[in-house]
């Protein structure tokens, strides 16, 4: 590792990896992540969010079925090709069949994000080989591969997100488009994400100026399923589903002291719940729970030691994956040492994506979107309640970033890879994740143990 040197001297080492290569890798991760247990049954917000692409393929009352009173518009579209195929096989209801369907489609996805996506996003800062590419390909294929059974919209989402970026670097009319068109789709999907693509946008502009319009163009035309959905069906004007803003109302209050939120799908019982409770902010923010976003983080400024501890811990929780991601089942051992590896693939990868010394010392506008990204995310899972997979987007960057440092030293050798600041950065990094790792472990150490948590859980519909 050099030091005091401005300019890194990272050339590609290898020819571009043949397309065929690429194309096997796809086939391979596709077959590996189908060849698994489908679901045995979709329950909670998958439920939700298929019941919605079954009322569109059948006909049926998209808006009910679908829940899109807090959904965004676009979540019945996503899984109505298996909806489909699941129609057109004659079965045309629930069962093993659909399920089956759902998780080819989320093996394709996985596939898409780890052979096509991270690649991509890795070389915005790396140049690519065949290391970095298999290191992509197996570490996405390790991360996405329990999604994969499940109808949900989180893996989905981000790969718009990471679609969008990728765009960027185009920079012609058709692509800014479609990266504006991608983001706000993926927005939808997941509202999380709205404030991240408004800011990327407005980079986008400050970047490209007049030629930044287009993308915010492309932002605007997303919303348009959702604004037709609010008035026709509410006579409301609004991007964003009627009835959201009062559900992360009903949630913000528990987000004062909830370090985690795990679904448990199968649970025989009416939620399958289990919250993870910080005693010190539960103690201070029981006697008056804060109702809104500003409340909440005028309660964290004036309790910093209490609320500065009790983020890191939310921090370390998010990352902390069960190895049944996204969905959580007792297994002590593997949990701790699958949730370890996470927090080391994310701190790692995103440190090396900030630390590690590139030719242009310029930052693109689509590096600068993966850091919008990264910091949009870390400000949500302070002020959200969270579970895992509100860190997908964090653990898949922090996958390309890791894939282009191993690849950088395969290639050229560990001790000419330039990272700033040398051994002490090293050192400084593998200090956070052990921090992260401590502090969720102790973070998920009290499970359901404020007694309020019960009854808000059977008062709200769902989550934001």
């Amino acid at each position: 590792m050099a030091n005091g040197i401005t300019e890194s001297t990272l050339t590609t080492t290898e020819p571009e990896t043949p397309k065929h290569r690429s194309l096997l890798l796809f086939l391979a991760v596709t077959l590996a992540t189908f060849f698994q247990r489908p679901a045995p049954a979709l329950m909670w917000d998958a439920a939700e969010y298929l019941r919605g692409s079954m009322a569109l393929v059948s006909g049926g009352d998209i808006y009910v079925e679908g829940s899109l009173n807090h959904r965004g518009a676009w979540t019945p579209i996503v899984y109505s090709p298996a909806a489909t195929v699941n129609q057109i096989l004659g079965r045309g209801g629930y069962g093993g069949g659909l399920y089956v369907v759902v998780l080819l489609q989320g093996a394709l996805l996985v596939a898409a994000i780890s052979v096509l996506l991270l690649p991509a996003v890795m070389r915005l800062w790396f140049p690519r080989n065949s290391t970095s590419l298999i290191v992509c390909t197996t570490v996405g294929y390790f991360v996405l591969r329990s999604f994969a059974p499940y109808s949900l919209m989180d893996t989905w989402a981000v790969a718009l997100i990471l679609l969008a970026i990728c765009l960027l670097e185009r920079r012609d009319f058709a692509s800014l488009f479609f990266a504006g068109l991608a983001i706000g789709v993926g927005a939808n999907l997941r509202p999380a994400y709205m404030l991240i693509a408004v800011a990327i946008t407005a980079v986008a502009i400050v970047y490209l100026r007049r030629r930044g319009l287009v993308m915010m163009v492309g932002l605007v035309v997303a919303q348009i399923p959702q604004m037709a959905v609010n008035w026709f069906v509410n006579r409301r004007l609004t991007p964003f589903p009627v009835d959201l803003a009062r559900i992360v109302g009903e949630w913000v209050g528990i987000s004062s002291f909830t370090v985690r939120y795990d679904s448990i799908a199968y649970r025989p019982w009416a939620y399958g719940a289990q919250l993870y409770c910080d005693p010190a902010m539960a103690g201070i923010a029981l006697p008056r729970l804060p109702s809104s976003t500003s409340e909440l983080v005028t309660l964290f400024a004036t309790h910093p030691l209490q609320a500065g501890w009790f983020i890191i811990e939310k921090f370390g929780a998010a990352l902390l994956w069960p190895v049944t991601v996204p969905y959580f089942e007792s297994i002590p051992v593997l949990n701790r040492l699958f949730g370890v590896v996470i927090v080391l693939i994310t701190t790692v990868g995103i440190s090396s994506l900030v630390l590690t010394r590139t030719k242009s010392l310029t930052p693109s506008l689509s590096r600068v979107a993966v850091l919008i990204v990264i910091v949009g995310v870390l400000t949500n899972t302070a002020l959200v309640i969270t579970d895992g997979r509100y860190a997908i987007s964090l653990v898949l960057i922090g996958v390309a970033g890791l894939a282009g440092l191993v690849g950088q030293g395969v290639s050229r050798g560990i001790r000419r890879t330039d990272i700033r600041g040398g051994l002490p950065t090293v050192i400084a990094v593998l200090s956070i994740a052990v921090l992260l790792s401590v502090s969720g472990h102790l973070g998920l150490q009290h499970a359901d143990s404020c007694p309020i948590v019960d009854e808000r859980l059977q008062n709200a519909e769902t989550r934001p």
